[in-house]
Order: C-alpha cells, then sequence, then structure tokens
C-alpha cells in the first residue's frame, strides 16, 4: 500500500514539475509558419520538430538555443532566409530540408550568432545566392550545403567555420563551393565540389588538414576584385593526400596547378625530423626517423591571404645513412626490465641524454617536480643559458638557473609572473603542453577524445590535443587521460624520446 502511494505521490510531482514549466522536457512540434515562428519565439523547447513543409513569408528569427529536426519535410525560405542572432545557437539534424531562391542571398544567415549543422540539407536554388552566411561560428559535421543557382557560392564567411564532415556542392554555372571574405575556414573533414574554385579566398586564413576522409575538387584559389573581371590564381588545385614513406630513400610529392607566382614555406619543427624542402610545386622529404609526423606548408599573399595546409606524413623506414637514432647497448637497469617505456628509456640512457640513479636504477614510475622536469629539458636538450623571469620562490632553489632558461626560452611558465612552484610535481596536462610547445604544435588543430576531456584545463586543452595526436602522451587503457594526475618519470621520458628520436613504440599502454 505505502509503495502505490508513493508511485501516485510520484506521478502528482511530475505532473506538477511539468505544469510549472516543465515543458522543456518535451519537444514541440510545427506544422505551419504560425506555428514554427510561436515555438521559437514563445516557447522553451530545445528542439522543434518540423512536421510539414513549411513555407516562410517573412524572416524567421532564432534568438535562443534551438536545434531544428523533422523527416523528410522541408521549410521553404523563398526570398526571406533564417537568420541566426547573437543571442541564437541553431542546430539542425534530421532529414530535414531548408531551401530558398532569393537572387543573392542566403537561405541560412548566420551573421551574429552560432550554428551547428549535423545532419539535413541547406539549398540556395537563386542566381547569385548563398547556401550559407556566416559571420559568426558554425560548425560543419555532416549534412549537405547546396547551391545549384548561377555563379552561386554554398558557403560564404567572415566569421569562424570548422568543417569536420558532411558536403558542400556548388553546381549551378561558375559556383563557388566556399568564399572566405574574411575570418578563417577549418577543414580536417568532409566533401567539397564545385564548378568553378572549391575555396575562394578574398582576404582571410584556411587551414586545410588533409586526412583520407576528405575530399576538395576545384582547388583553392586565391580572389582578386581589383579589376573588372574577377581573377583567380591557384594554390593548388588537387588536395594532397597523406603521404607514406616505405621505401630508405627522398621521396617527393606534388603540388598540383600551383600558380607559378605563389610560393609556400615549410613549417613546424618535424620538417627537420622529414627533411622536407619545397622547390616550386615540388615537395621533397628525406626522412631520419620513423614515425608519425604532421608537415605544414604555407603560403601567404600581400592581400592577406594565408593557405595552411597539414599533411600527414607516416615514415616506416628510412635510410640507414640518415638515421639519427641512437642504438641500445643491452644494459638494462635493474627496474626497468618488463616496464612499458624500456626501450624508450634504454634508448635516451645509451645516447647519453639521461642518466639513472647512481645505485643503477631509473625509478620509471616516480613522479616528477616542476624543477627537476626543468632540469630534464635544458640537460637532454642542451639548451642554452638564458636569464629570464626571476620567480620569487626560485631566487634561492637549487634548479633557478635551469627554470630561468626554461622560462626564458618559452617552454615552461609559471603560475604567475612570480611563482613558478619549483617543488610541486608537474601534471600530465602541464608536461603534455610543454612537449608540444617544444615542437611548436600547440596551435594546430587536432580534435581530442578522451572520456575525462572536460577535466582538461582550457589552457591546456591544445596542447595536450597535439600531444595525444604525435604521440608524445597517450591516452589511458579506459579512454581517459588524466589530466590533473602526475608525470611520471616514465611518462616524461618517453615523450622525450618521441621528441628526439620517433622510432619507438607508436602505441603503449601506460
Amino acid at each position: 500500500m505505502k509503495t502505490g502511494r508513493r508511485i501516485i505521490l510520484l506521478i502528482t510531482l511530475m505532473l506538477a514539475l511539468l505544469l510549472l514549466g516543465g515543458s522543456s522536457l518535451l519537444a514541440a512540434e510545427a506544422s505551419n509558419e504560425a506555428q514554427l515562428q510561436k515555438a521559437i519565439t514563445e516557447g522553451n523547447d530545445d528542439t522543434i520538430t518540423i512536421m510539414n513543409n513549411i513555407a516562410l513569408t517573412k524572416r524567421l528569427i532564432i534568438n535562443r538555443p534551438v536545434t531544428l529536426t523533422g523527416v523528410d519535410c522541408s521549410i521553404n525560405t523563398g526570398v526571406n532566409c533564417i537568420y541566426v542572432d547573437s543571442n541564437g545557437n541553431l542546430t539542425l539534424s534530421g532529414k530535414l530540408s531548408i531551401t530558398g531562391n532569393g537572387e543573392g542571398l542566403p537561405t541560412l544567415d548566420v551573421s551574429e550568432g552560432n550554428a551547428n549543422i549535423i545532419a539535413g540539407v541547406i539549398e540556395a536554388t537563386g542566381a547569385f545566392g548563398n547556401g550559407i552566411y556566416s559571420s559568426g561560428n558554425l560548425n560543419i559535421s555532416g549534412g549537405e550545403i547546396r547551391a545549384t543557382g548561377k555563379e552561386s557560392i554554398a558557403l560564404v564567411l567572415s566569421g569562424s567555420v570548422n568543417m569536420t564532415g558532411g558536403t558542400i556542392k556548388a553546381e549551378g554555372p561558375k559556383s563557388i563551393g566556399v568564399g572566405v571574405s574574411r575570418g578563417q575556414f577549418t577543414i580536417s573533414g568532409g566533401n567539397i565540389t564545385a564548378t568553378g574554385p572549391g575555396i575562394s579566398v578574398y582576404t582571410g586564413t584556411v587551414n586545410i588538414n588533409s586526412s583520407e576522409n576528405m575530399n576538395l575538387s576545384g582547388g583553392v584559389y586565391s580572389e582578386d576584385l581589383s579589376t573588372d573581371q574577377i581573377q583567380y590564381t591557384a594554390f593548388f588545385t588537387t588536395l594532397p593526400k597523406p603521404v607514406i614513406i616505405n621505401d630508405n630513400h627522398a621521396n617527393t610529392f606534388k603540388l598540383l596547378g600551383i600558380d607559378p607566382s605563389l610560393s609556400f614555406t615549410v613549417g613546424n619543427s618535424t620538417s627537420k625530423i622529414l627533411g622536407a624542402s619545397i622547390s616550386g610545386n615540388t615537395v621533397s622529404l628525406n626522412p631520419t626517423r620513423i614515425g608519425d609526423y604532421i608537415l605544414i606548408l604555407s603560403s601567404n599573399i600581400a592581400k592577406q591571404q594565408s593557405i595552411n595546409l597539414t599533411i600527414p606524413v607516416k615514415v616506416n623506414n628510412v635510410s640507414s645513412t640518415n638515421s639519427t637514432s641512437p642504438q641500445p647497448n643491452g644494459n638494462i637497469t635493474s627496474d626497468l626490465s618488463g616496464h612499458w617505456a624500456k626501450d624508450s628509456i634504454m634508448q635516451l640512457i645509451n645516447a647519453g641524454v639521461i642518466k639513472g640513479y647512481p645505485d643503477g636504477t631509473c625509478q620509471p614510475d616516480k613522479t616528477i617536480s616542476r624543477a627537476e622536469f626543468a632540469v630534464m629539458l635544458v640537460q637532454a636538450l642542451k639548451l642554452e643559458p638564458k636569464a629570464g623571469n626571476t620567480f620569487s620562490d626560485t631566487a634561492s632553489h637549487w634548479a633557478k638557473d635551469s627554470i630561468a632558461t626554461v622560462a626564458a626560452h618559452g617552454l615552461v611558465s609559471g603560475h604567475n609572473k612570480n611563482i613558478f612552484g619549483p617543488d610541486e610535481l608537474i601534471t600530465r596536462e602541464q608536461a603534455a603542453s610543454v612537449y608540444s610547445r617544444l615542437a611548436k604544435l600547440e596551435s594546430s588543430t587536432f580534435a581530442l577524445n578522451c572520456t575525462d576531456k572536460k577535466s582538461i584545463s582550457a589552457w591546456a586543452e591544445p596542447g595536450v590535443a597535439a600531444a595525444v595526436k604525435i604521440g608524445f602522451f597517450n591516452l589511458y587503457p579506459d579512454g581517459s587521460f588524466k589530466p590533473q594526475g602526475y608525470t611520471t618519470r616514465a611518462e616524461a621520458f618517453f615523450a622525450l624520446y618521441k621528441y628526439l628520436s620517433p622510432e619507438g613504440p607508436q602505441t603503449v599502454k601506460q
């Protein structure tokens, strides 16, 4: 009897919550324009399901977080558009089609807010029209953005757009896939096809992270509007794919269609390991170490047009005359036998990069302080001594010179300008950020997929993501990174080995 009363009480409480404003637990439905307008402006539901084909007679303004979804339904904006204002955050999902036919107008205007395209279709059929115009923040992970009108552009941006999946199609005559008028466009997945340029850059930056699951037809072009006729200059016409080196001699690939007036430069520290150079449109690689690397090629034009092309390079073999890898001498310290980092640590010891303890041990699982970490970097990397900021808590510390040196080199920073915390144990996120900074990878765009991503400090996330991507640090078997966990000597040495001689274990369980 008591159980029955409890169930009745629980049901009554749930009904009361719904009546008092819990309607956000339910998804709204809209079958016509009036219902759709009301659901957005007066409702508080996060998801609105389109139940029928809807034709707009006026602009639809998104001024709050809303997800639009539907199954085989459409919204026809006509000569109007869906507009996302500064308070808006629009997500499109499901089999929903949004079509506009305004001449020279966008179907979706993300001028100030945020939008996420997960699924569905956004299409512009009018001449000179745009599927999406965005000066806000736009993420594309799925769906299709399409422009079928004459001289149309599927996506025009002057804000920040990140594309990891989905499709952009410019099918109309002389149409452009992505037009970068300002801002930044980053693509690491998905497909772009166009009858004209795949990507056209007027001013702004394009970051292309080449991968096997990405296709770009139409090439990347610089756009010049200073004359009566628009002039296009090719950065390249065919996207280079990831490179795999199996032969023990120099390898080359070409940037196809590059205009002779443009030039690319080789960036990032791994270019030295890869023996990378570029002449005209030919990139030559003569690697010295086995491993997985990232090659960055950049091109800049005076009119503030920048292209950064990131190409993964997997080196499976190197010439014996090029190899700079230290070889083990077989003398294993007493506590390294069977340890996951044994091979990496032994090669560093044999090369004289690091030393064990006088008693013949290495103590690989011992945690390491921030001061000890600084000394290790100075000695292993043979850093030139520099006098930098003197922290109030290191003035009389035994490692003050090494701390000043790593700080002056920009590798390790203090908690603030006065406090370094030399005797604090260094965390995994701190150490990972240092190695990424050392390899000049911290500014690269890498997706981090770990179970405790929310525990990573915001300032450390780019460095951690890069360190995991390049293999300096590994995730634990449960998929976590443990950013606030303390770094062991083995983890610090393994990352150092990967930086100096990355032909050690590619994946290990820590």
